[in-house]
C-alpha cells in the first residue's frame, strides 16, 4: 500500500463510499463489510441512500486498516483494541495518528484557521457546526467572501470563480446533511 499524499479530496469534510475506498485503496465492499464488523463505524446515509463518511469516519477506517493490515490483528482483535482505545480515551488520538501515518491531512477546518486563506464557507460552516472559530478569522472570511462576490459581479464570472462557488455549494450541502442527521454524540 502506498503512502497517500494530500489531495484536494483529503481536505474535504465528507466522502462518498467510493471516495473513502479510494483513500484506503480498497474496494467499497470492504468498507461495507467493516461496517458490519465494527459497530462504532456508522456513516450517515444521504437522501438517496448513499453512505456519507465524515472525516472522523475515514480516520477510523484508516485505524481499522492499520490494525488489520499493519499490526495483523484479527477482526475480533481489532474490535477489542478499538474498545480498549475508547475506554482509555485514546480513540481520537489513535485515529488521527493512523490518518497521519497514511498521509491523510489534518482536519481542514482546524488547519485553515491558522492560515490567511480561510474560505468563507469553511469558517462559517465550522462556526455553525459548533467548532471554535476565532472571531477575527470569521469576520475576515466573511469580508473576503463579500469582496470576491462584489468583484465577480463587476465583470463576467471566471471559470475559477464558478468552480469555487460550485465547490462551496457542495460543501454547504454536505454540512447541512451532516448537521441534520448527526446524532447528539459521536466518537
Amino acid at each position: 500500500m502506498s503512502d497517500l499524499v494530500e489531495t484536494p479530496q483529503s481536505s474535504r469534510l465528507f466522502f462518498k463510499i467510493g471516495e473513502a475506498a479510494q483513500i484506503l485503496e480498497v474496494k467499497p465492499h470492504v468498507l461495507r463489510f467493516w461496517e458490519t464488523e465494527f459497530p462504532m463505524l456508522t456513516p450517515e446515509k444521504s437522501d438517496n441512500g448513499q453512505r456519507v463518511y465524515r472525516r472522523a469516519d475515514v480516520e477510523l477506517l484508516l485505524l481499522i486498516q492499520s490494525l488489520l493490515y499493519d499490526d495483523r490483528y484479527s477482526i475480533d482483535g481489532a474490535r477489542k483494541k478499538l474498545r480498549e482505545y475508547r475506554r482509555a480515551g485514546e480513540l481520537k488520538q489513535r485515529r488521527m495518528e493512523a490518518a497521519k501515518k497514511r498521509g491523510f491531512s489534518a482536519d481542514p477546518a482546524v488547519r485553515s484557521f491558522t492560515q490567511d486563506s480561510v474560505t468563507p464557507a469553511v469558517a462559517v460552516g465550522a462556526e455553525l457546526a459548533g467548532l471554535p472559530v476565532p472571531r477575527e478569522v470569521l469576520q475576515q472570511s466573511v469580508n473576503s467572501g463579500t469582496a470576491v462576490i462584489q468583484k465577480s459581479n463587476a465583470s463576467s464570472p471566471s471559470h475559477a470563480f464558478l468552480s469555487e462557488v460550485s465547490r462551496l455549494i457542495d460543501d454547504i450541502k454536505s454540512l447541512q446533511l451532516a448537521l441534520t442527521r448527526a446524532p447528539q454524540s459521536r466518537v
